[in-house]
Formats: C-alpha cells, sequence, structure tokens
C-alpha cells in the first residue's frame, strides 16, 4: 500500500489522499486534470502540491508538498 495524493494539475489543489494498493495507482485519478503524487499526504486546507513538469505516465516529476500562505506572498 501506497499514501497518495490525488491533486489539480493546474493549480495544485489538493483534492484527496488515501492510500491504495502499488497495481492501482495509475487509476486513481478521475478526471483528466487530476494527477497523483505518491507517498505523501497533504493537507487541502493549508497546503498544494508543486511539481516541475509532468512524465509521460502523467505522474509530477520533482513533486512537493508547499504551504499556500507562502505561495500567496
Amino acid at each position: 500500500m501506497k499514501r497518495i495524493t490525488i491533486f489539480d494539475r493546474n493549480t495544485g489543489r489538493i483534492i484527496r489522499n488515501g492510500a491504495c494498493p502499488d497495481k492501482d495507482i495509475d487509476i486513481q485519478t478521475r478526471a483528466p486534470n487530476e494527477a497523483v503524487f505518491i507517498g505523501v499526504q497533504g493537507n487541502d486546507l493549508t497546503e498544494l502540491v508543486q511539481c516541475d513538469n509532468f512524465d509521460i505516465k502523467g505522474r509530477p516529476v520533482n513533486p512537493r508538498i508547499v504551504d499556500k500562505q507562502k505561495v500567496a506572498q
């Protein structure tokens, strides 16, 4: 089982958190704008996901959780 965070690819907004078996990670997104951050769970109220880009499978490259307040400044 892996911890995952599903987020909006365009805004970084965290949509939901959860856990799933490795074999099911690629089927966790429900919409074209969703991406999966594997191994962490972010707080949808206080954090965003940032990444450098997306690989061929649509997974984030160099993802990180950032504080919403710091991004807004």
